[in-house]
């Protein structure tokens, strides 16, 4: 499996560079962006490129980071057709994480994970102090 992360600007450098900084691991997971100077052109020639130097990959893992913005839209329409392929959209790097180190997983049991994580801290800390009351 190889895990590619599509957004705009530094963000999927940034995700990458932390997800190296904390597992070690950088194989196999590539890094898109859309920066205000390009155009889909340059975002589907980076994709190309990848998809190009990475035949033997049959399971493809891709994350956008905004549903409906430029970087997905391209994705989904360029990938859509291609077998072996998962969309998802509004990655964290929680989300990215659980991926890279549980690689099996399918994209349901990666969302249902990433969803128990999301949590408003203040509120989980008013019910803890409640509790201890």
């Amino acid at each position: 499996m190889a895990i590619i992360i599509v957004g705009h600007g530094n963000m999927p450098d940034a995700a990458k560079f932390s997800i190296k900084m904390i597992t070690g691991l950088e194989e196999n997971i590539f890094a898109v962006s859309l920066t205000p100077d390009q155009g889909n052109e340059d975002l589907q020639r980076q994709l190309d490129e990848i998809l190009t130097q990475n035949t033997e990959t049959t399971r493809w893992l891709i994350f956008t980071d905004l549903l409906g913005g430029s970087p997905n839209n391209l994705v989904t329409t360029h990938m859509f057709q291609k077998s072996g392929v998962q969309i998802i959209s509004g990655f964290n790097l929680p989300m990215l994480l659980s991926a890279v180190l549980n690689p099996n997983q399918s994209s349901d049991q990666l969302l249902k994970e990433c969803k128990r994580g999301i949590k408003d801290v203040i509120k989980k800390l008013r019910t803890v102090d409640t509790d201890e009351e």
